[in-house]
């Protein structure tokens, strides 16, 4: 390799940082982690961890809680209601009512009409970044306006990590069957819940038909198999807000406890409590037993030298406003 070739080796990915401010390597972004990872990987080697810790905030966290009811209120609305467009009156009326019929019964567990379960799904698209819908005929015999039920399935039903590769040309991804050209033939799912206390056989998995699953997610890169959840980017943040929300009522609560201190000469020959000047009790154990209770005005006693009693007010730490609201 000539001279001219190595001085452009070395130049050429110099030239290129200085286009990108982003893509240089100086002090400003040498903490800066950005693996290189193709759209399944990066999700699914992490999900079952984002889906723990997403539904955990939910349940914990009354600001993600509440974004959360909002949004699927927003989304849902009142629901899907088709309409008929048939021209028979009397056949767009009896089809009207067939639906209705079949809308208070079409949860295959029998708790919600079809407007709670649209709600529940998006509700389980946005904690765990998807949700599956499984279609479940039904026999006439069942008593059924209509012989379908529809059957809601949380994420972990389909195993993220199950990959496999099958006879003419079939591959197993995240959990879903593929055919040669890609197409989606078939969900690969668990007879119960895998981490539900009455499962039994998590290994058991079924193959279900691609036609009879709806999988509800918004892929967020080409390619992508499975769903993110919707807090993703924001989960550390809202732990470490939450913690700081806590710290700092905890504080005001103990700072509450005192209105001021009383600084007085040490007795001699007697011990006595620092919080309220008077002899120390114990309990049964021989343990010191201090009671405190807001507006107490803890004394102290002071061995330096006879001084006069003095009194010290305690003012309370500032509230530090942590979220600000907007009309």
């Amino acid at each position: 390799m000539s001279l001219k070739h190595r001085i452009a080796g070395w130049l050429l990915p110099e030239i290129k940082n200085l286009a990108y401010t982003s893509a240089g390597h100086g002090r400003r972004s040498q903490s800066w982690s950005a693996p290189s990872s193709g759209p399944n990987n990066t999700l699914t080697g992490n999900l079952g961890t984002l889906i723990n810790r997403s539904r955990a905030a939910i349940r914990n966290d009354p600001w993600a809680a509440s974004g959360l009811e909002k949004l699927v209120a927003n989304i849902v609305g009142t629901g899907i209601k088709p309409k008929s467009e048939a021209s028979n009156d009397r056949f767009r009326k009896n089809l009207q009512s067939l639906f209705l019929d079949w809308s208070d019964e079409s949860d295959a567990d029998g708790q919600l009409d079809f407007y709670g379960q649209q709600s529940l799904a998006v509700r389980s698209m946005l904690e765990a970044g998807e949700c599956f819908a499984r279609l479940r005929p039904r026999k006439p015999s069942d008593g059924l306006s209509v012989p379908l039920q529809v059957q809601l399935l949380e994420s972990e039903f389909v195993p993220w990590g199950y990959n496999d590769d099958l006879k003419h040309g079939h591959k197993i991804r995240a959990g879903i069957e593929f055919n040669a050209v890609g197409k989606r033939v078939a969900y690969w799912m668990h007879r119960q819940h895998p981490s539900d206390y009455t499962t039994l056989d998590t290994a058991d998995l079924r193959r279900i038909p691609a036609e009879q699953v709806l999988h509800l997610y918004e892929p967020l890169r080409p390619g992508q198999l499975r769903g993110q959840p919707l807090l993703t980017q924001v989960l550390l943040r809202v732990f470490h807000l939450d913690k700081f929300d806590d710290a700092t009522l905890l504080r005001q609560e103990i700072a509450n406890l005192f209105t001021g201190f009383i600084t007085k000469p040490a007795p001699d020959g007697e011990k006595v409590d620092p919080l309220t000047g008077r002899p120390i009790v114990f309990d049964l154990q021989g343990v010191p037993m201090v009671a405190m209770e807001p507006g107490t005005a803890p004394c102290r006693s002071s061995r330096r030298g006879k001084k006069l009693p003095s009194i010290r007010h305690q003012e309370p730490p500032a509230i530090i406003p942590i979220l600000s609201v907007s009309n």
